[in-house]
């Protein structure tokens, strides 16, 4: 369990680390919340004592939070960025989920990163999300997948910023589902397939979060469209 705390502590740092050099760069606050105290905490207290979220020009505040939906509702609100809870850690569940939706597809179909052209997922409008403090979903999402790759071995991490950069789409959509908000890429999608800006695509996005609250599963959907050779 401490191993899995670690592995996911070098993914926040891929993923809410900087993207520029650090001299360029005042520190970024981030606070991570964590709801139970046991020993499986201990690298995430290391880190803080140690200085290692300062090296990645990170100012983090731990926050210990009395229950699970109380550490939820914090995370919704956008004052906690990132949290453990008992059970399992909200990120290893977003990094599974990408697992699952995205790099076990395109393993099965043979896909390198870098024959995909677009990487198309949830597609939120900052206009609206910024001020409602939840933050650039898209950009937020990129990075994560970007992280993802990295960690396993499919780019550096010195591609993370092209990749997000070219391998991504702004947010344009208004705030609705999950999935909806990536198909509303379908019409840029099929222009760019039948006039060649395009070789292909891959859209994807986890479901109703509240669905799975109900049913405590966990789906989404990942969707390949390519030209016709």
């Amino acid at each position: 369990m401490t191993s899995m705390v670690a592995r996911n502590l070098a993914i926040f740092f891929l993923i809410f680390g900087p993207l520029k050099t650090h001299a360029a760069l005042a520190l970024a606050k981030r606070v991570i919340g964590y709801c139970t105290i046991n020993p499986r905490y201990i690298p995430l207290w290391v880190a803080r004592e140690m200085g290692f979220f300062t090296k990645d020009c990170l100012e983090t505040s731990l926050v210990f939070v009395r229950s699970a939906p109380i550490l939820v509702t914090g995370l919704k609100s956008g004052q906690i960025l990132f949290g453990y809870e008992e059970v399992g850690s909200t990120l290893s569940a977003s990094v599974e989920k990408l697992h699952a939706l995205v790099l076990e597809p395109l393993e099965r179909l043979e896909l390198h990163v870098a024959s995909v052209d677009k990487f198309v997922t949830e597609l939120h409008n900052s206009e609206i999300t910024i001020p409602a403090n939840v933050g650039y979903i898209p950009e937020r999402n990129y990075r994560m997948l970007a992280a993802v790759l990295v960690s396993s071995g499919k780019i550096s991490r010195g591609e993370m910023a092209p990749f997000v950069k070219e391998k991504g789409v702004p947010g344009y959509t208004p705030t609705q589902g999950h999935i909806a908000s990536f198909f509303a890429y379908d019409p840029h999608a099929l222009r760019g397939l039948r006039q060649g800006g395009l070789r292909n695509c891959f859209l994807f996005s986890h479901a109703s979060l509240f669905l799975g609250q109900m049913t405590q599963l966990s789906d989404g959907m990942s969707l390949l469209l390519q030209r016709h050779s």
